[in-house]
């Protein structure tokens, strides 16, 4: 064994041991069985753990792919919360339950599972899709309402924040200005702006070890996870943890 292959399987030994620790820091006694969340604020602050927490995760998304979490908090949209992501901004759901998941003794195959729920668009690309009389046939559609329509169709709608709940178009996060004031002058984006993905089609994730074989597997990042309902799952990484036990 190399000293890289070493290095790996001893760090991957230490975020196993941390990954089982940060479950029983949170579940305590009942952290062999299947546990259910349905408390907003409860959500919230068991993915604040595993996203601020020494044991490393990834995120696999509703739409494909996968990110770390960082970290969660309500969001001034009631009844949602927002997820974040390094680099990639606030993510803005809205969760149905929050399902903790100890499957097998190894806890490498141990996740959490969001259900999340679909809700309106803030409706801003709508009012832009509408003021263009080009949008009305699909031939005639401009490059950019083109891009809209698939990001909002793939992953939600993402969008600038100016103040809670306030949002306008992505471009003018590359262009630093939105609007003009009483003088005819470019307004600048507010220091606090900052990009938000509403993901309004809703959709389930599933965070892992990120040293776990279900990460590491390059196939698992088809969103397989939001293919199917809880139950349907959870028994497919029974079966898996059956098989290997073996």
């Amino acid at each position: 064994m190399d000293d890289y292959q070493k290095m790996f399987h001893e760090t991957r030994a230490e975020q196993m041991k941390l990954w089982r620790e940060l479950a029983q820091d949170i579940f305590k006694e009942d952290v062999k069985n299947v546990q259910t969340i349905i408390d907003i604020d409860r959500i919230v602050e068991i993915l604040n753990e595993v996203g601020e927490n020494k044991a490393l995760n990834h995120t696999f998304m509703p739409s494909g792919g996968g990110l770390d979490l960082e970290g969660s908090s309500l969001s001034s949209e009631p009844g949602r919360i927002e997820l974040r992501f390094s680099d990639y901004g606030a993510h803005i759901v809205e969760p149905v339950s929050l399902t903790f998941n100890p499957i097998g003794e190894d806890p490498e195959w141990w996740y959490y599972r969001i259900n999340t729920k679909s809700f309106e668009p803030c409706g801003i690309y709508n009012e832009r899709e509408n003021s263009q009389e080009e949008n009305i046939n699909e031939t005639f559609k401009s490059s950019r309402d083109k891009e809209i329509e698939e990001l909002s169709n793939y992953y939600g709608e993402e969008v600038v924040e100016i103040s809670p709940k306030n949002y306008i178009d992505r471009e003018h996060w590359n262009t630093g200005y939105y609007g003009y004031d009483e003088n005819g002058y470019e307004n600048r984006l507010p220091s606090n702006s900052r990009l938000i993905t509403r993901m309004f089609n809703g959709g389930d994730f599933v965070i892992f070890s990120k040293y776990s074989t279900y990460n590491r597997t390059t196939g698992t990042y088809d969103a397989r996870h939001n293919k199917v309902n809880d139950e349907v799952f959870r028994s497919a990484i029974n079966n898996v943890v059956k098989k290997l036990s073996k």
